[in-house]
């Protein structure tokens, strides 16, 4: 049955409140059109200034709206506001959050969505991966005769989808966005994973965990991974599904799968065996795992899901193929953000049986990079690094070497490929963020891309 939000703007509580919006990156501003269309007066606070001409046209919305441009900064007074809108891209410990951050009134654009929205929705959560679960989940529902709706930390804002007819609204959601909010129903809710990241916003891999878990508080299906406890919910060990890398033990449920030396399982009916995926790797076999267990949470056939699942090519920057210079492969995985998303990319390159040279840091957002140690010495011949927290990566090893940036990585790795004639494969895949050197992830992936082809060349 397609739901629809058609008509939600009509009965609102926010007409004729001020509000105050914190932050104007791309949530800030698509709260700001949202509720200036639901008749709230608003002071929209960011660290920078804004033209609020060129702002208007951004949102196109007249200039005579109702809204102020503010500084935000210590000093700022949010006390005097019917509602406080956070956006996920200001870290909540701001000193001008410190006497609102914890009233029922400091919402989120996903609280006011959960208000408005009538579609069910499935949340997708993780620390890798959740793009790529979240893409194929929005074209296995598809495949499926249904409509489905992809946004959140994923493409769309929340907001910008209600008014659109759909079966589902699929939501990836980051632990930022989890963190600020407080009412937000799913029909399923999955947490993929969880490792060390962004430790410097939640000052410890507990708050970090803790922030992921918020995906379930109001979720009537569960979806978790069985290899990794932390993802479990605290409360009991009875999920509505779960998935795994290797065969469970016990009784097995039509609800579970898992992966082995054949393919993709469920009991024991071998659904799409190693041969019949475009990119046979374990983790991408894993996340189509998570998607058809989401399809059995609603209650609907995965026949289609799993023609629709063996065609899969990928997302831009998840372990993508770049290039191919004789004996060497380039592949860029500059989403790889954090150690765990590093070594999984060394365990798929391992499982390709290719002789490895991995391009690594960046920005580590305070984690222990200490993990990397072991997969370091086990899977790579050389490992090249630069960026803000390189020297970091110096003791894991003699084959660590330092260098200025990522031009010159990519042309040292080449060098040592060549020290060989044998398949080697060159990996970016940093561990960290980007933004010590680039505009964010894409902007890396991309320049890797042109430097690879210039080498190649």
């Amino acid at each position: 049955m397609r739901h629809s939000n058609e008509g939600t703007h009509q009965a609102t509580p926010y007409r004729n409140k001020h509000i105050a919006i914190i932050g104007m990156g791309v949530t800030g501003r698509s709260c700001t059109k949202f509720l200036l269309e639901n008749g709230a007066k608003l002071s929209v606070f960011d660290k920078k200034v804004f033209e609020k001409s060129a702002l208007c046209a951004q949102m196109q919305v007249s200039e005579s709206s109702l809204f102020e441009l503010c500084l935000l900064d210590e000093q700022t007074d949010l006390t005097g506001f019917d509602y406080v809108v956070l956006s996920p891209g200001i870290d909540p410990r701001h000193p001008a959050l410190a006497s609102v951050r914890h009233s029922p009134n400091t919402i989120s654009d996903l609280d006011i969505f959960a208000q408005f929205n009538q579609v069910p929705c499935i949340g997708v959560t993780g620390s890798n991966g959740k793009s790529t679960v979240v893409d194929m989940l929005q074209r296995t529902l598809t495949a499926s005769g249904k409509t489905a709706l992809l946004g959140g930390n994923f493409g769309t804002c929340a907001l910008d989808l209600l008014g659109r007819p759909a079966d589902f609204i699929v939501l990836e959601l980051s632990s930022f966005q989890l963190d600020i909010s407080r009412r937000l129903p799913l029909a399923v809710a999955c947490i993929l994973n969880i490792t060390e990241d962004h430790i410097d916003r939640h000052d410890s891999f507990a708050g970090y965990a803790a922030a992921k878990q918020k995906i379930f508080e109001r979720a009537t299906a569960v979806v978790v991974n069985r290899d990794d406890p932390h993802t479990y919910l605290a409360s009991t060990s009875d999920y509505d599904a779960s998935v795994s890398q290797a065969q469970p033990k016990g009784k097995l449920s039509s609800h579970n799968f898992w992966q082995d030396a054949q393919g993709l399982k469920c009991q024991e009916q071998l659904l799409i065996p190693w041969a019949n995926i475009h990119l046979p790797l374990p983790h991408v076999m894993l996340n189509m795992q998570f998607v058809l267990a989401i399809h059995r949470c609603l209650n609907l056939p995965i026949e289609h899901a799993i023609t629709e699942l063996q065609s899969y090519t990928g997302l831009a920057h998840r372990f993508e193929f770049v290039a191919q210079a004789g004996n060497v492969r380039f592949i860029n995985d500059s989403k790889a953000t954090n150690p765990g998303a590093c070594i999984a990319a060394l365990e798929s390159a391992h499982h390709l049986k290719l002789r490895t040279i991995l391009i690594a840091g960046g920005d580590a957002k305070g984690a222990d990079l200490s993990c990397l140690s072991a997969p370091l010495k086990r899977y790579v011949e050389w490992c090249i690094v630069f960026g803000k927290d390189a020297q970091r990566f110096l003791n894991m090893g003699e084959h660590i070497v330092l260098v200025e940036n990522l031009q010159q990585a990519v042309s040292l790795a080449k060098q040592k490929a060549a020290l060989k004639d044998e398949p080697s494969l060159v990996l970016l895949s940093p561990a960290c963020a980007s933004l010590d050197m680039f505009k964010n992830y894409q902007d890396r992936g991309e320049q890797f891309k042109q430097a690879v082809f210039g080498e190649a060349a």
